[in-house]
């Protein structure tokens, strides 16, 4: 919403097009696991899944990694471009800026 208030339609719809690309592709993976465990959503029936269907699982990684700002990947880049055209127009302090994109990765302490 700030980046539509900003004028750019077409970031907006850029991040809005890659969010629902692989939200998309998780929720296709999520079904497609209930589907090969045979329709249930018990639990148990979970364990060694990446040696049954490890290309499922490798859509699942890379649609998560893009969905979080894993660099060099689509998620990175939309967002840190919304953040970089946040900060330069709304006039906040270029240290405030620097130290908001060298925050540290999430991924780091999982």
């Amino acid at each position: 919403m700030i980046i539509l208030r900003f004028g750019y339609r077409l970031v907006a719809y850029y991040h809005l097009l890659i969010h629902a690309i692989f939200k998309s592709m998780l929720f296709i993976g999520a079904g497609r696991v209930i589907h090969i465990i045979k329709n249930t959503q018990d639990i148990r029936l979970l364990g060694n899944l990446n040696e049954g269907i490890p290309y499922v699982i490798i859509r699942l990684m890379i649609s998560n990694y893009a969905l979080g700002r894993v660099p060099f990947i689509s998620g990175f880049y939309r967002k840190d471009l919304i953040i970089d055209i946040f900060y330069v127009h709304s006039g906040t302090n270029i240290i405030i800026f620097i130290l908001v994109l060298l925050r540290p990765s999430p991924w780091k302490y999982i």
